[in-house]
């Protein structure tokens, strides 16, 4: 696990878990279960990540949207600011 090479590691994931009824609990549960809560930060809906600082704080972005988008617009955005992307299908 990456948290077992590097303690320094932090995750934020940031969304609104509230449209998916208890999906950002079970997130959480999760997290917790793992041992790896201290090092997650849910922050909840951003409305402009740019603009609020979530690309310039980053250093890889991961794409975990589960349902299905027209554009990966939190991709192009990343990769705007020259961030790494992992993505799934």
């Amino acid at each position: 696990m990456a948290l077992a090479e590097n303690q320094n590691l932090h995750f934020l994931i940031a969304g609104d878990a509230r449209a998916h009824e208890g999906y950002g609990d079970s997130c959480k549960e999760l997290c917790r279960q793992l041992g790896i809560a201290d090092s997650v930060t849910f922050a909840g809906l951003v409305e402009d990540p740019m603009a609020e600082g979530l690309y310039q704080a980053s250093d890889v972005k991961c794409q975990l949207s589960r349902w299905q988008e027209a554009f990966g617009w939190a991709i192009a955005e990343a990769m705007a600011h020259s961030k790494p992307v992992i993505g799934t299908r």
